[in-house]
């Protein structure tokens, strides 16, 4: 059930990427942007104030990250994605996924102990679990 939606929304956020990115093509070669508007608007039967919300969420960021900053609900849930150290995701993975299978929070409690010395930066017990369940839809023996 998860994929088919998963599937969906990637399907709403491409739409919205070949709005935008036709947006863009047509502003550079007529330089104007209400006669793209018009022209995008009407191609992909969205309103005005969609555009103009598939634009606030691409602002300030790569052309390549924009299909999933326009992924439904992305980014409203908190936009820029936090990053993790990539050791550091090895090492809560490994222990979690380990011999010992710890639990998320004992994971997430290591990393928060070796982060000073290694000088990381690591971002909220939730923002772990969440990028846990993102990488990894299937559980563990049947939990997380």
């Amino acid at each position: 059930m998860k994929a088919l939606a998963f599937k969906a929304k990637l399907a709403k956020a491409q739409k919205r990427l070949e709005a935008l990115i036709d947006y863009e093509s047509w502003v550079k070669a007529s330089g104007s942007n209400y006669g793209a508007a018009k022209h995008v608007c009407e191609k992909y039967n969205i309103s005005d104030a969609s555009l103009y919300l598939y634009r606030q969420m691409v602002r300030g960021l790569n052309e390549s990250d924009w299909l999933w900053a326009l992924f439904p609900g992305w980014a409203r849930q908190g936009g820029v994605k936090a990053e993790i150290p990539v050791a550091a995701w090895d090492i809560f993975i490994a222990s979690y996924f380990g011999p010992d299978g710890q639990d998320a929070t004992r994971c997430y409690k290591l990393l928060k102990r070796l982060a000073p010395a290694r000088g990381w930066s690591i971002p909220s017990y939730k923002t772990c679990l969440r990028r846990l369940y993102d990488e990894f839809p299937q559980p563990r023996s049947g939990r997380y």
